[in-house]
């Protein structure tokens, strides 16, 4: 209870800074990368996303994202890729990154300026989240 509670304490203060643990990997690809110095034993695997967003329209059809759990001594790592949303064909799914970065290689203006970050970084939150109260039964 005490990991959940200290988890939920980081990833609510983490919805304030910048692009919160958003980047671009030198492919042109956007992760999302947190670190906790604790040891929380979760398995790598898909997971599935919920939209939280009404606004932004690309986010009302996020569907699943690759999770990836490491860990080096107490410490865990979430990275987290390959976010992908359902399009309006239904057999198709469509990698976020290529609406929310530009051909720069820079996060598109609206990802930062109107906050849609923070709309899939909670949707995120949310999920490994899930995960960790269902290992803690």
């Amino acid at each position: 209870m005490k990991k959940l509670l200290l988890l939920s304490a980081l990833l609510t203060l983490s919805f304030s800074y910048g692009q919160g643990y958003f980047k671009i990997t030198s492919n042109n690809e956007l992760v999302w990368e947190k670190i906790l110095g604790e040891n929380i034993e979760i398995e790598s695997q898909t997971i599935s996303l919920k939209s939280i967003s009404k606004s932004a329209a690309y986010l009302r059809n996020i569907h699943s994202a690759d999770l990836i759990v490491q860990h080096k001594g107490e410490r865990t790592r979430f990275y987290v890729k390959n976010i992908k949303q359902r399009t309006y064909d239904i057999d198709r799914e469509e990698d976020v990154e290529n609406i929310v970065i530009n051909n720069k290689g820079t996060f598109r203006k609206f990802f930062i300026s109107r906050g849609d970050y923070k709309f899939l970084e909670q949707s995120i939150n949310n999920a490994i989240n899930s995960l960790i109260e269902e290992s803690n039964w």
